[in-house]
């Protein structure tokens, strides 16, 4: 359970980086430049919040959790 919840903030940050691209790619009036700079920007924080995810993911094993 934990994993799912530890997976779910970089998958709605991909989902919504997508919504976001479309709408600032029409607002702009289709400018390549625009589209260029936010998928970049996009595939940098997507990346950043992936390896953030595995890494804190890396020592948690599937076993029991012993809580104090």
């Amino acid at each position: 359970m934990y994993i799912s919840y530890n997976w779910t903030s970089p998958v709605v940050n991909a989902i919504l980086g997508v919504i976001m691209i479309t709408r600032l790619h029409a607002m702009y009036q289709r400018s390549r430049q625009v589209l260029k700079l936010v998928i970049v920007v996009f595939l940098f924080v997507n990346l950043f919040c992936g390896v953030v995810a595995a890494i804190s993911m890396r020592n948690i094993s599937g076993g029991k959790f012993n809580y104090g």
